[in-house]
């Protein structure tokens, strides 16, 4: 599917994604097993697959409960935070961005989790983008048009999920930070 969607994608808006963050992305969907292959060496976790805040219901002031865990799955630590982050920006979550992931790794470490360094978690970050931003063309390639209003803003939905995945891409350097991985 993934292969598919690229080319359409990228015809349809071809100023989305940067030359370099291009390349990577067609290396990865040309190659994907060698790639997921070397993505399989990074530490694993469990993980909930679709970790964004329209799968979040807060309860008071203080609590929250997840929802939505039909995705759930082991894979590395990055691939949730990172969805987290990218599906859910906003100018206010982009300009904190560094003191969020500074409180993420302190709170890992504090939990029995790897004392990862800035650079690790950007490592992790790119590698889990470089994922999303590949596969991201799939859901917005699909025919929502007898769904009505909820169709509509499915396409909308996923039209953002695509932009901010590659504005991830990019504040994460995955051309740079994974171009070579394989």
């Amino acid at each position: 599917m993934v292969q598919q969607a690229w080319p359409v994608v990228t015809a349809r808006r071809p100023d989305l994604y940067p030359a370099d963050l291009a390349r990577v992305c067609e290396a990865y969907i040309a190659d994907a097993p060698r790639w997921l292959d070397a993505m399989n060496e990074r530490p694993w976790t469990f993980i909930h697959g679709d970790y964004e805040l329209d799968n979040v219901i807060f309860v008071g002031e203080e609590d929250a409960v997840i929802v939505d865990w039909q995705g759930c799955m082991r894979s590395y630590p990055g691939f949730d935070l990172g969805w987290t982050l990218a599906a859910s920006a906003s100018p206010e979550t982009v300009e904190r961005e560094s003191e969020l992931l500074d409180t993420y790794r302190t709170v890992l470490s504090a939990s029995g989790g790897p004392a990862w360094s800035a650079d690790d978690l950007l490592d992790d970050l790119a590698v889990s983008m470089l994922y999303y931003a590949a596969s991201s063309p799939v859901p917005t390639m699909q025919d929502y048009a007898g769904m009505g209003a909820q169709g509509e803003r499915l396409v909308r939905r996923f039209e953002a999920f695509l932009e901010r995945c590659v504005a991830a891409a990019l504040r994460w350097d995955v051309p740079e930070r994974v171009g070579s991985l394989p």
